[in-house]
């Protein structure tokens, strides 16, 4: 094997072609304020943000602090967002309040009263706010709050305007859409970007974080990039593939260039630079992603509270058999090309080393293993099951020695097998050699 491969197993189905990186779970069973979370925001302090259906949450990565107030008509929290230039925290909630937190404490904007989908900061003091109502922006400094006109927003047959999904990039540059456009505003000057004739009545969601943001639609049948303030098609048929039937929920970007696009069932991740795509963790429904400011990534879903990712090169295989139980293992065994575990339950596991394919072998009887040995001498592999010696080659199964010996571990010189036991360490010319008395080590030499 090349490198090193570090293996993090939870396997439980006959076949696990997928691969996903280890994570830490936070949910109510471990403390987590909800399991149906909607945002998280890493503030300048490095504490994080958690907006869920039971409230506002600061997290110090040990405890969890609610946030809230009198004047809250409804406790659910989303859109969390921190001004450049003030430090105070903005968020929303689903009942047309717009919040502000500034040390700790909580207050609704009282001028505001209309739906929001959309909090960006242009980072000199202003607050764009998106709504199915219009675009808007809120001074800093006094909360006082204007729409925001121009003659290059969407507006329908009525003359009505509406936008959703504001972000502001690294710079403070605010995107958002509106109508079949995508506006871009940059030192208070407007640029509007055709999204194509029939995209009046779709959803599009921009890569946060991102110089040049990524433009994913909802259904993941389009995907563009804002490069020079233009608006580029992106292609790439692995991610084409992935996004086919998911529906989109969010989209960032990590500082190594990755793209992340949560969906309904599953993250989707993109590497622009190398050109491929995995999809991870599909048992989840995904709100929303971020990299804090020591390469974790969190992500927050509907249904299981949030998840951490620390490292994406430890990896885990997980599947389910008929009974919905996990298998465990207990013995390890490799050679070049795959990596073999063995199950208290009698199954065996081969990883390819190549492929990261995880495969599962039924072997009766259903005991636990008493010794795994890849040889590389014979090209195969032995296990022993109840006092037998199997051997797994070529993907089968053959009984080779029925000596009864309850053989802990084998080992094939050049001159012949070794195979120790609690009975007492035996050697033999053939691994098919009954292993008698004489054939025990004390004994023969």
């Amino acid at each position: 094997m090349k490198g090193f491969l570090c293996i993090v197993l939870f396997l439980s189905g006959l076949v696990a072609r997928a691969q996903y990186p280890s994570f830490f779970q936070y949910s109510v069973e471990n403390g987590s304020p909800s399991n149906e979370i909607y945002w998280l925001y890493e503030d300048y302090d490095g504490y994080l943000w958690i907006g869920c259906d039971a409230g506002l949450f600061k997290f110090n990565g040990v405890s969890y602090e609610q946030i809230s107030s009198s004047e809250l008509t409804s406790r659910a929290v989303t859109g969390i967002i921190q001004s450049k230039r003030t430090g105070r925290i903005y968020a929303y909630n689903f009942n047309r309040q717009l919040i502000c937190i500034e040390k700790n404490k909580l207050r609704v904007i009282k001028t505001w009263n209309r739906p929001i989908n959309g909090l960006a900061d242009d980072h000199k003091g202003n607050i764009f706010i998106t709504s199915s109502e219009g675009t808007f922006k809120m001074e800093e400094s006094n909360f006082s709050i204007d729409e925001v006109h121009s003659k290059l927003h969407f507006h329908d047959s009525k003359g009505r305007t509406f936008s959703s999904h504001g972000i502001s990039d690294p710079s403070g540059v605010v995107y958002y859409q509106s109508g079949n456009r995508l506006m871009i505003w940059q030192n208070g000057i407007p640029k509007a970007l055709p999204l194509g004739t029939n995209s009046e009545n779709s959803i599009v969601f921009f890569s946060r974080f991102s110089r040049h943001p990524f433009v994913v639609s909802f259904t993941g049948g389009q995907v563009m990039r804002i490069v020079n303030k233009n608006l580029i098609p992106y292609s790439d048929a692995p991610l084409t593939k992935a996004l086919k039937g998911r529906k989109i929920n969010c989209v960032f970007e990590s500082r190594d260039g990755k793209v992340w696009i949560g969906t309904y069932s599953g993250l989707v991740c993109h590497d622009p630079k190398k050109k491929s795509t995995e999809i991870f963790y599909t048992q989840f429904s995904f709100s929303y992603g971020i990299e804090d400011s020591e390469g974790n990534l969190w992500f927050s879903t509907l249904h299981n509270g949030f998840i951490r990712v620390a490292n994406l090169n430890v990896r885990y295989w997980t599947t389910r058999d008929r009974f919905g139980l996990p298998d465990q293992y207990n013995l390890i065994s490799f050679d070049e090309r795959s990596i073999y575990f063995g199950s208290t339950n009698g199954m065996l596991g081969k990883l390819n080393v190549e492929s990261l394919e995880f495969q599962k072998k039924e072997h009766s009887p259903k005991a636990d293993f008493g010794m795994l040995y890849a040889d590389t001498i014979d090209k195969c592999l032995y296990f022993n099951k109840n006092g037998q010696i199997f051997r797994f080659q070529k993907e089968r199964f053959q009984l080779v020695n029925k000596s009864g010996r309850p053989v802990k571990s084998l080992f094939h010189s050049p001159s012949g097998y070794f195979f120790l036991s609690s009975q007492g360490l035996f050697f033999a010319s053939s691994v098919n050699d009954h292993l008698t008395e004489d054939r025990m080590i004390d004994r023969v030499w």
